[in-house]
């Protein structure tokens, strides 16, 4: 009963605190309440999920009632504002109706014809053209088409990530991995506040992921289930470039046949094909910087050409590394790349972090969840362009996003030193079972072999 009461807490704890997030004003307007409640809630669903493996064993309803409230949360973030880039969403799917390719039109170029759009006046970045891949374009086609309406959006994100947590759960089942650690996901305040609240397209793209992880553990694993996975696959690269550093982590010796199948959804750029259709893409990766790590380190010393084949040389490599040492295991091989691609990105926002949330269902390391708490501090680079209008990076914002992240990564890494780093004791004995037949004449010679290789070993 004691433990019952501890659950029925931390839950309050939970919802208290992301019902503050999504329910009061928007993060900016008090940063230092907004990161206390996402820290407090994360803590809360850490206990939650590791604290009590006895008590969720004993409720098989406990899956039901995770995915119920996890419903229910999504629900409560209704009415926070949506992220800007809901604008362009909205607005170049209404564009790519009328025939205007945004790959190569810019909102600046066209803004005569729009002038009266208030969906087209919340557009950020009017001058550069779209850097979203083409499934994504298609959605925000789709959408704009059922209804030009910016609620349309938070409708289609609430709904992905409802699903995106069924799917979780589903997942967790044929993973025979404990269902609690579905709380990870579909409690996190990250989750809920970037796509529940901001309506980022990033619910489809890990929607996708999750599809294809779910594809990739069923037990019955065959080829219409690899070909399953390597479609959604192809489908999360479609929605957001980044997905393509975890195919190799969900490629074995049995579905690698199918690989030809990723790039199946590639088909989609062909009706967009245009001269300088990644214009819009290039800039953003090139010519915007926050919150980053290694691009600011090069950045000091390097520039041009040199600090691009810098970037790709340190992002590849350690890419690779991370595949030679973590291919055996997905999960964990996916979430170790992914931090290693963020501390490689030149721009890394809240909801950049959100397929690092996914992985952590299936994979926990502490490092990971702990950066998820820490980019709140971006809240208040967020309440400085509310007050101000200026997007400013701040010293300070950047050392309380990343050193502690730093610091428990180390302690990570310590704790969990591979073989080839411990030290071994020399070997002063050895053991060795020789089977015979027939042979009692000659073990007396073999023993006495046995003991001169000994002393040489010593």
């Amino acid at each position: 009963m004691k433990q019952l009461y501890q659950i029925i807490i931390l839950l309050s704890v939970v919802v208290c605190a992301n019902a503050y997030l999504g329910l009061g004003r928007q993060v900016a307007y008090s940063p230092g309440f907004s990161l206390f409640a996402l820290a407090l809630s994360s803590l809360a669903i850490y206990l939650l999920a590791f604290c009590y493996p006895q008590f969720w064993n004993k409720k098989r309803f406990g899956s039901v009632l995770i995915v119920v409230l996890a419903v229910v949360m999504r629900l409560a973030f209704w009415q926070y504002p949506l992220s800007d880039d809901v604008n362009r969403y909205a607005w170049e799917g209404m564009v790519l109706s009328e025939g205007i390719n945004p790959y190569i039109t810019s909102p600046e170029s066209v803004a005569n014809q729009y002038r009266d759009d208030q969906i087209f006046t919340g557009i950020n970045h009017k001058d550069v053209s779209t850097a979203y891949p083409p499934l994504s374009l298609l959605t925000f086609q789709t959408l704009s088409s059922l209804l030009y309406a910016l609620n349309t959006f938070k409708w289609f994100a609430i709904i992905c990530d409802s699903l995106t947590v069924i799917v979780l759960a589903l997942l967790l089942k044929f993973s025979v991995k404990p269902y609690q650690h579905l709380i990870i996901y579909a409690f996190n305040p990250i989750v809920l506040l970037y796509i529940a609240g901001e309506g980022h397209i990033d619910c489809l793209n890990i929607l996708c992921i999750a599809m294809a992880l779910l594809c990739f553990s069923y037990k019955k694993q065959n080829s219409l289930t690899a070909s399953a996975m390597m479609v959604f696959m192809g489908g999360a690269v479609m929605t957001k470039y980044l997905a393509v550093i975890f195919i190799p982590f969900m490629l074995t010796r049995k579905n690698i046949k199918f690989l030809p199948l990723v790039v199946l959804p590639l088909l989609l750029f062909i009706p967009f094909i245009e001269p300088g259709m990644f214009s819009g893409l290039m800039k953003f990766s090139s010519e915007m910087a926050y919150n980053d790590v290694v691009p600011k380190v090069l950045r000091s010393f390097l520039s041009g050409p040199v600090y691009s084949v810098a970037m790709l040389v340190v992002f590849a490599g350690g890419l690779m590394a991370i595949w030679l040492l973590y291919q055996k295991n997905h999960a964990q091989g996916c979430l170790f790349a992914y931090l290693v691609c963020l501390m490689c990105l030149p721009c890394v926002h809240g909801w950049y972090l959100l397929p690092l949330v996914l992985f952590s269902v299936l994979y926990q390391n502490r490092t990971a969840l702990l950066f998820c708490v820490t980019i709140g501090a971006g809240f208040w680079v967020s309440n400085h362009q509310l007050i101000h209008g200026e997007w400013k990076e701040f010293w300070w914002v950047w050392c309380l996003t990343f050193i502690p992240v730093f610091i428990m990564g180390y302690i990570d890494i310590r704790s969990n030193r591979r073989h080839w780093h411990q030290l071994h004791k020399k070997i002063t004995s050895l053991d060795i079972v020789i089977p015979v037949y027939n042979e009692a004449l000659n073990i007396q010679s073999f023993i006495e072999l046995v003991q001169i290789s000994k002393q040489k070993l010593v």
